[in-house]
């Protein structure tokens, strides 16, 4: 899946006679779901089940838009081989002292920093950490709390500091599954500029949040200071970051291909590179590199069927709601773009509340959104609604991997964690949002 994915997309733009190994990429990834169905969530093999159907309907009634499948079959195999290369860095990143270091280093800030600092800093461990950054942090705070005698309070905030930091990072990051969807939907849009922009959306919403989270929440109980970690560990971190960040917008330039596609180059080559660099890691080389892709793709199977199966539901649906006269109503002008793109940013999170898994609804909204004329007018701000609908989503859904994970770390129920946690820090994020998108689509 990935060589085939890699050859087509790159070679073909020179060679066309290479175009077709984009399709036998999109086999392998149908027959990777086939495989691994009865291992993957219920949640993942209802969404087969629908995309089957959705595929079976357009060839009855409308066969002239299949090739509108194939490119969406296309694009979610490309979502389906980034998870998977992305499972291939989880190994020497928790193998990794560097990133121990970094993160031990957050508890050496005075207290009255220590929120923000895990705050900021959990942001760019989970460039690298993914998920697992929250119990990476919350595990070294129960730790300090264990060994000074303090309050186990103290490790509760600086797991919900953790979570926070995790959330903002989806906000932005670019080798982030929600910014590959975004991208993947706004063909308008400069992976950039989207980028700066996200950054910087995202800065002013968490130094407001931790202003508002004070007032709401009151001074977090003091954590111990650490005497771990350091301060090179944390730079070190932060150019491995810059690196990745940097390299994979130098192959999307240089290479003419989707940032998706980009990362899939790098991602794997900073799994067999990283161990070089750093030695202690080498215990979770990549040696055999077959092997490691299967457990790889083994570990993120769930979450590539659904992304996977998503782009496909997507394009039946989307064709039916233009059929019904969904883009007339974008064209016509009754209804001002604004309220689109505002609608984008709230209908996702709305969905979470009720259970509905935000991955279908965000992929849904972002394409039919992304893909309409207000994708081509206002680029820049439905792809900054669209990524806090994202982030938004994952923070009020009880059923969310992050709100699974704290949920656990503190001792409270997932819907603790999504509604009286996380709930009036989603509510300050979506309104932060919502003035940021405006100003962003007046300016645009």
């Amino acid at each position: 899946m990935l060589i085939s994915l890699l050859i087509g997309q790159i070679g073909g733009q020179y060679l066309p006679s290479l175009r077709p190994l984009n399709d036998l990429a999109s086999v392998a990834a149908i027959t990777l779901a086939l495989l691994r169905l009865p291992h993957v969530r219920r949640a993942a093999q209802v969404f087969v089940g629908l995309a089957l159907i959705a595929a079976i309907s357009l060839w009855i009634f409308a066969p002239a838009q299949m090739p509108s499948l194939r490119n969406a079959l296309q694009q979610g195999t490309a979502f389906s081989a980034f998870l998977t290369t992305l499972g291939l860095v989880r190994g020497p990143v928790r193998a990794s002292k560097l990133v121990a270091d970094a993160a031990a280093y957050l508890f050496a800030f005075p207290a009255q920093m220590r929120t923000a600092a895990v705050t900021f800093g959990a942001q760019f461990l989970t460039i690298l950490f993914n998920i697992g950054t929250i119990s990476l942090l919350s595990d070294i705070a129960r730790d300090h709390a264990a060994r000074s005698g303090s309050d186990s309070r103290a490790a509760d905030s600086i797991t919900i500091a953790a979570l926070r930091g995790t959330l903002f990072a989806t906000l932005w990051n670019p080798i982030g599954i929600g910014f590959a969807v975004v991208l993947a939907s706004i063909s308008a849009l400069s992976p950039g500029v989207f980028l700066a922009a996200a950054v910087i959306a995202t800065l002013v919403v968490a130094l407001g949040s931790l202003w508002v989270g004070r007032l709401i929440e009151g001074r977090p109980v003091a954590a111990p200071t650490s005497a771990g970690g350091s301060a090179r560990a944390l730079i070190g971190l932060l150019v491995a970051v810059a690196a990745l960040i940097g390299a994979t917008l130098l192959l999307h330039t240089l290479l003419h291909i989707s940032f998706l596609v980009a990362a899939c180059i790098i991602l794997p080559a900073m799994a067999f590179l990283w161990p070089l660099v750093e030695p202690a890691t080498r215990s979770a080389a990549v040696r055999n590199p077959a092997k490691a892709m299967g457990e790889a793709s083994a570990a993120t199977a769930s979450e590539a069927t659904i992304f996977l199966t998503a782009t496909l539901i997507s394009t039946p649906v989307a064709l039916l709601l233009q059929s019904l006269g969904l883009e007339v109503i974008f064209t016509a002008g009754v209804v001002p773009p604004l309220v689109f793109v505002l609608a984008g940013l709230l209908l996702v999170p709305l969905l979470a509340i009720f259970y509905i898994p935000h991955t279908i609804s965000f992929v849904m909204v972002a394409q039919i959104i992304g893909g309409s004329v207000i994708g081509q007018n206002h680029p820049l701000s439905l792809g900054i609604a669209l990524m806090f609908a994202w982030g938004m989503a994952i923070a009020i859904s009880p059923i969310s991997a992050m709100s699974l994970i704290t949920g656990r770390c503190i001792g409270r129920s997932t819907t603790d964690v999504s509604f009286r946690i996380n709930g009036w820090f989603t509510i300050f994020c979506l309104t932060g949002a919502m003035v940021i998108v405006c100003a962003i689509y007046i300016f645009e």
